[in-house]
């Protein structure tokens, strides 16, 4: 299980990566899990949270955006643990109906993949979860000693966020997307404009290190290469 630490002591846990990537934060005996995964990995990322977590409680469910790959364990969690769920304001209307819409692709393959999903499947459909902390612009997390950035990402969905840790690492979601190796561009995108402004807002952080909701965690270096290929 890889990990990640801050400076001052936060730790993040790679609990799933397979394809879709949830974290766990952890810093004294304070524990935010960052989605949910898929159905099927429910098992797998409970017998490891429980692990980690020794008896200790899970505080939170942060969820980047309400996507079912992200979000479609939401009400397993909430209900095996008791954890309070955060999300965008702007999302949470389908976290509460079990729905979100599929995003555009930024691709062929990709607006075939949207395509196919929206005429002949319900792959975005999954169990209900109330929202208990809707975020609305900037919001920031009390933790035991420190306090944890929530901060508005859109472009991949209109309401994905980002959780800024110590202004070192940030879970960013599907705001980048490091599957391929030289490219960090969402196969998938409601606002590409708004994606790349996202992406200038998380440069303004002093992180060094990006993760993302697919693939390998993304050096500060390469977000600034991508972002001055995307703009000139």
């Amino acid at each position: 299980m890889k990990t990640w630490q801050t400076s001052g002591g936060i730790k993040i846990y790679s609990l799933i990566d397979s394809f879709t990537n949830i974290y766990l934060v952890r810093h004294a005996h304070h524990s935010i899990l960052v989605d949910s995964a898929r159905h099927y990995r429910y098992k797998v990322a409970k017998s490891r949270l429980e692990k980690i977590l020794e008896g200790e409680k899970l505080n939170y469910l942060f969820l980047t955006h309400t996507h079912y790959d992200h979000a479609e364990n939401a009400f397993r969690f909430k209900q095996d643990f008791n954890c309070k769920i955060i999300a965008d304001e702007r999302e949470k209307q389908f976290l509460e109906k079990g729905r979100s819409p599929l995003p555009k692709g930024t691709n062929t393959l990709a607006k075939i993949v949207v395509f196919l999903g929206n005429h002949f499947t319900n792959i975005e459909k999954y169990n209900p979860a109330k929202v208990d902390i809707p975020v609305d612009d900037i919001y920031e997390l009390k933790t035991t000693n420190e306090v944890v950035r929530i901060i508005r990402t859109p472009g991949h969905s209109p309401g994905s966020v980002s959780l800024i840790l110590e202004n070192e690492i940030a879970i960013v979601g599907d705001a980048m997307f490091h599957v391929f190796e030289n490219s960090i561009f969402p196969p998938f995108a409601s606002d590409i404009s708004e994606l790349i402004n996202s992406w200038e807002k998380l440069l303004k952080t002093d992180c060094t290190l990006f993760l993302p909701g697919h693939g390998k965690e993304v050096p500060r270096e390469m977000l600034e290469r991508e972002l001055e290929k995307r703009k000139g």
